[in-house]
């Protein structure tokens, strides 16, 4: 969470995410998935790798 706020003070639009929920609860990744889905709502570009498929299917516009 630290680091994706990090990346969001320097203005940059695409952001790079290396298994984010890799390790958390079960409540932090909830948070994480609500993170992420208020800043695809303004308009970053978001390329993430994660195995937590779940977790990748409800915030994903496209999986590959």
């Amino acid at each position: 969470m630290r680091a994706i706020g990090r990346i969001l003070r320097t203005g940059a639009r695409p952001l790079l995410v290396d298994e984010p929920t890799e390790g958390l609860a079960p409540v932090v990744v909830q948070r994480i998935r609500r993170t992420v889905e208020r800043i695809k709502a303004q308009g970053f570009t978001i390329l993430r790798v994660e195995q937590n498929f779940r977790f990748a299917a409800t915030v994903a516009n496209r999986l590959t």
